[in-house]
């Protein structure tokens, strides 16, 4: 009697292990991307809020750089002018304050936190007004150059500010900035990306940083990492390139070879095991923020021009220098339709009580001096914009617009 085969076919129970071992795959796929995403999903909201955190002091900074400033005892700063850093060795600890330095600058004054109160006189007391935090909840930090600190207090033993210092070898070197792979970054001239300030997102406290305590070191908040046996540091303060080494490196080079900052992968997100820093940088070159000053300098160079017409009459008159030559040049300028025009400033001065005297090749501009402000003179504007005034006056006299002591049409 044949014997009778109980269950279910051969291909009936292999479609049922093949459901079952798929339903284990998924679950298993399922709780890993749940890990995922809890991992990820914190860390890419906390990114997005460090970005934007970033964002926002980039531009409140520049806008608190153009904007200029009156001190309390009434001293004006110029355009281009960088608020010091909210640093921890004061009476105050980090309070949020500007710590403005009129005697014994070093580079340690240099790096803090991004203050969010206005300084001491004679510094610029205007708050930069904004108080920002990266994604983990920490204030951002701050470093500026000493080239774009008034160090005493706008007087003229400091030096002047407008973008002639991009054309100069400054008073010290700029900050720069290092990629992951040990070099500076280079601007599209070929050299090393010429640094005004850098804002900082220190993230979480990394293996080793301890942030308790009223007032901690930037060590504790910034991080330094290794890159070919040359130790990049972000925390230091001693206005060296990290790249020079030995025990005399600060007495070789205080001043003279400027400091740096890494740009570097957060740790969190790489294989490593050896690399500790989650370190997020934003920064303002020197070129950026002093042709935002350029601008506004422009825009007060044409209030100027319009005041003195709706004084006078007429715009400012064009003379030649000591020693110059015939009384004014002959330019060519766009008309009203673009078409070259040929325009001949030679005229008689207009009368004109204490004027101002803007001086350049073979003429002079002269203005009201009451009209300009004293950051205007004292920080070389007049000669920086003595060209671009020029333009300006020819290109109003080719649109019909008299100078001031110049016959009237058809006179």
């Amino acid at each position: 009697m044949a014997s009778r085969r109980s269950g279910r076919p051969r291909g009936q129970r292999g479609a049922v292990l093949l459901a079952a071992l798929t339903a284990t795959l998924l679950a298993g796929t399922s709780f890993m991307l749940a890990r995922m995403e809890n991992t990820a999903g914190p860390r890419a909201r906390e990114a997005a809020v460090t970005a934007r955190a970033l964002a926002d002091a980039k531009r409140a900074i520049v806008g608190w750089s153009v904007a200029g400033g009156i001190a309390g005892d009434g001293t004006e700063h110029p355009p281009g002018l960088l608020p010091f850093p909210d640093r921890n060795n004061d009476a105050g600890g980090y309070d949020g304050r500007a710590d403005c330095v009129t005697h014994g600058l070093s580079d340690r004054h240099l790096i803090g936190r991004l203050p969010r109160v206005g300084e001491t006189s004679p510094c610029p007391g205007r708050a930069l007004g904004v108080e920002l935090h990266d994604g983990s909840g920490e204030p951002l930090w701050y470093a500026v150059s000493r080239n774009l600190v008034n160090y005493r207090g706008g007087s003229s033993l400091d030096p002047p500010i407008n973008p002639s210092l991009l054309d100069a070898t400054p008073a010290y070197p700029w900050i720069r900035l290092i990629d992951m792979d040990g070099a500076a970054l280079i601007a599209s001239d070929g050299d090393p990306l010429e640094i005004a300030a850098v804002i900082i997102a220190p993230g979480p406290p990394l293996a080793g940083q301890t942030r308790s305590g009223a007032a901690p070191g930037a060590a504790e908040y910034l991080d330094s990492v290794a890159i070919d046996g040359v130790s990049y540091d972000n925390a230091d303060s001693d206005g060296c390139r990290d790249a020079i080494a030995g025990a005399s490196a600060y007495m070789d080079c205080p001043g003279r070879t400027g400091e740096e900052f890494i740009l570097y992968p957060d740790s969190r997100g790489t294989a490593s095991a050896t690399d500790s820093f989650n370190d997020r940088i934003a920064w303002v070159t020197a070129e950026e923020l002093l042709r935002a000053a350029e601008a506004r300098a422009l825009g007060t160079l044409t209030s100027v021009l319009e005041r003195y017409r709706s004084r006078h009459g007429a715009y400012p008159w064009e003379m030649p220098s000591a020693g110059g030559g015939d009384a004014g040049v002959a330019v060519t300028v766009p008309d009203r339709d673009g078409a070259a025009e040929d325009v001949d400033t030679r005229r008689e001065p207009a009368a004109v009580d204490t004027p101002l005297t803007l001086t350049g090749p073979g003429y002079d501009l002269t203005v009201d001096p009451a009209a300009v402000p004293r950051w205007f003179v004292n920080h070389g504007w007049f000669e920086y914009v003595h060209d671009i005034a020029r333009a300006r006056l020819t290109t109003r006299l080719a649109d019909g617009v008299r100078a001031a002591g110049s016959p009237e049409p058809g006179s």
